[in-house]
């Protein structure tokens, strides 16, 4: 059963995150909220929203046996984008997408089902019997389709909707799903342009703790749809994510995310509204002074500012 997720849960795994204000792209202006230190913060409120718009569709797909496909190839989101996948059934790509894997998936199923038959020969023992140099080239081939196909190599079918984390960089995946009238579940930051998606969830796309909440939360609606019984997630969403010396503030291009080292350096920003008792910690909490629930608040605790 998926456990219902509240602003509080979003608020303390930095999903109110946006980008710099400088660094926004207007038609999202919508899902922000106000500025805070020159970095946009998200409406949490319409992230929830969102969120039971996605829970319809899920049960639609269920009821049509369909399957998702979960794709995220930034570092902080692989890992718990196959993750969230795995637990649901249904299949996902974490590295580089390839170009036609929606639109040409006629080739793609080929490829597929050399791996399959590489799989195959090693099991009934037939690649011991080629030679040594062979031998080594077939596995290397086999590495590769695995890395790129090892999450689609069961999916005989166009999928029923498709899961984006961060469509900015996942823009070929978005547009090949639009061609194909495949439906858009996306988690937009502040940066992208959401004309595209069908499901706009807006939230922080650069935090692994931001993207595990709700990925594993779509993953949960989807499992409760199709009555699947689902481990717990092996990633968990209050945990930071480290894979391949993945660092926990987000990367792009090289450089740190700032938001989390705004993070990070402010640890209890006082967001008061004006008459308002209530205090909301950024980020973790390091005074070991509870955490305010923000959906208990009159109003989201950050002083709402004009978004120009």
């Amino acid at each position: 059963m998926a456990k219902e997720l509240t602003r509080e849960m979003l608020w303390e795994s930095g999903a109110q995150f946006g980008h710099q204000t400088k660094r926004w792209n207007p038609k999202m202006k919508p899902y922000i909220y106000g500025e805070k230190n020159k970095i946009h913060i998200i409406d949490l409120q319409q992230t929830l929203w969102r969120l039971e718009d996605v829970k319809k569709l899920m049960a639609s797909i269920a009821a049509r046996k369909g399957k998702i496909l979960f794709v995220g190839t930034k570092k902080q989101a692989k890992w718990i984008v196959k993750d969230a996948a795995e637990r649901c059934e249904s299949f996902y790509v974490n590295q580089r997408w390839l170009g036609g894997t929606l639109t040409n998936l006629r080739t793609i199923h080929l490829r597929v089902k050399r791996l399959w038959n590489i799989e195959r020969q090693e099991k009934n023992g037939e690649l011991k019997l080629l030679p040594k140099k062979e031998q080594m080239l077939i596995k290397k081939e086999k590495e590769k389709l695995e890395k790129f196909l090892g999450g689609i190599k069961g999916m005989k079918e166009l999928p029923q909707a498709l899961f984006v984390v961060d469509p900015k960089e996942e823009h070929i995946a978005v547009r090949e799903a639009r061609k194909l009238r495949i439906p858009v579940i996306a988690i937009c930051d502040t940066n992208v342009d959401p004309d595209p998606i069908d499901y706009v969830i807006p939230a922080n796309d650069d935090t692994s703790r931001s993207i595990a909440i709700i990925t594993h939360h779509i993953a949960d609606l989807y499992g409760d749809a199709m009555g699947l019984k689902m481990p717990e997630p092996q990633f968990k969403p209050n945990e930071f994510v480290r894979r391949e010396g993945e660092d926990n503030r987000g990367q792009r291009g090289g450089q740190y995310d700032n938001r989390r080292s705004f993070n990070r350096n402010m640890p209890n920003c006082d967001y008061r509204s004006e008459g308002s008792t209530t205090r909301a910690s950024v980020g973790p909490d390091r005074t070991g002074e509870k955490v305010a629930s923000v959906a208990a608040a009159p109003e989201q605790s950050v002083p709402k500012a004009k978004v120009e």
